[in-house]
């Protein structure tokens, strides 16, 4: 997910629908952000759990 970016960038959605994600969980619709412009984007790799430590 985008944490942060730069002012100067133009943030848009894309929306796509596919057919195939109909099954099972999914809407079908999956969206994501574009961004247009020279500049950086901040992304956050995962929300997931996390790993723990080695222990050896």
């Amino acid at each position: 997910s985008a944490v942060a970016w730069s002012q100067g960038l133009h943030v848009g959605v894309n929306k796509t629908f596919k057919a195939g994600a109909l099954i099972g969980r999914g809407s079908g619709e999956a969206m994501q952000l574009a961004y247009q412009g020279q500049g950086f984007v901040l992304v956050q790799a995962s929300e997931g759990p996390t790993v723990a430590p080695h222990t050896h």
